[in-house]
Order: C-alpha cells, then sequence, then structure tokens
C-alpha cells in the first residue's frame, strides 16, 4: 500500500489531511467493516477480506490458533512510552507512568509469528511502521486491547496445519454484507 493510499483511506474514518485533530486513528471494527463491505484500495485496486471475528485479546490459545488458521492476526495496542526504548517490547508486574496503557497512544498491527527464542522466552512479531517488532506474551497481555481473526484471499497458513470450514465462515461473513 502507498503512502498516498494509507492516507487516502485514513481518510474514509475521518482523517483530514493538515489537520492535526482529526488525527484520531480509527475504530478496528470500523475498518474490518469496511473492508469486507466495501473494501480499502491497495495497490490501485479495492481490496477485500472475506471474512473476520472478534477474540478476546486475553485468550492468547486462541489468537495463536487464529495465526495458525489465517496466516495473521489483526490487533490494537495501547502503547506505553516505556516501548519507545525497547528492541523487544516487554512489561514489568509493576508499572511505571511510562509503562500506562495508552500512554503513547492507541495502535493497530499485524500479528506474524508466535516462536519462543533462544532463552525460551515465548514471543510474538508484528508488522508495525513497516517494520517488524517483537514482544512478549506478558506485554501482550498487558497493552492487547484488541484481537481479530482475518481471513483475507491473499493471507493464508501454510497448508495442512489447521482445517477450518473456511467455504462455511465466508457464507456466515456474507449475510453481513445484505
Amino acid at each position: 500500500m502507498s503512502d498516498a493510499e494509507v492516507i487516502a483511506n485514513y481518510e474514509r474514518f475521518g482523517y483530514v489531511p493538515g489537520q492535526a485533530a482529526t488525527d484520531q486513528g480509527a475504530v478496528e471494527e470500523d475498518v474490518l467493516r469496511t473492508w469486507l463491505t466495501d473494501g480499502l484500495t491497495i495497490g490501485g485496486t479495492t481490496d477485500r477480506i472475506d471474512a473476520y471475528a472478534s477474540i478476546v485479546p486475553t485468550d492468547t490459545a486462541l489468537a495463536r490458533y487464529a495465526l495458525l488458521t489465517f496466516g495473521i492476526v489483526y490487533v490494537g495496542v495501547n502503547l506505553p512510552i516505556a516501548a519507545q526504548g525497547q528492541v523487544v517490547w516487554d512489561t514489568q508486574a509493576t508499572l511505571s507512568p511510562i509503562d500506562e496503557p495508552g500512554s503513547w497512544g492507541g495502535h493497530c498491527m499485524l500479528l506474524i509469528a508466535a516462536e519462543t527464542d533462544e532463552h525460551q522466552e515465548n514471543l510474538v512479531t508484528f508488522v508495525t511502521w513497516g517494520g517488524l517488532q517483537r514482544a512478549t506474551w506478558r506485554w501482550w497481555r498487558t497493552y492487547c486491547d484488541e484481537c481479530h481473526a482475518v481471513d483475507h484471499p491473499d493471507w493464508s497458513a501454510p497448508e495442512g496445519l489447521l482445517r477450518l470450514d473456511r467455504d462455511a465462515l465466508r457464507a456466515a461473513m456474507a449475510q453481513l454484507r445484505e
């Protein structure tokens, strides 16, 4: 998606270029519903998803299942200021003011991987700001406030991992478009 397309899509949700007061982000459910029904402009064409479903963010097992099933998970987080200086986003049991959820603002990212590193730390990897960002599941449980499985025709998990009746899911979502 080009920068111009990002801005044009963002304008559909209230952003007016040059008016900082309108840079308030977008409601993820609104973006997903629009992506499903009307589509978003990506690569000069109208791009649509086939289905989406919300997941309780604290249900990390279901988030992992969605990742294995669909290949990505669309998440919203309340970023802490403390994340600005961290290579791997993590948090402590006791939060200082810079660790407070949302102290840096809300943000949308794509979860693309969940793995265990060389220190046996369970980590997740997001696509954000045009790059990759790793975080611990502990961080996820503290800051993730939205989580959505997204069925896009171009994204899929490796064949044979998990089976899902995608035709039934797509038929159910088609009713939302009517």
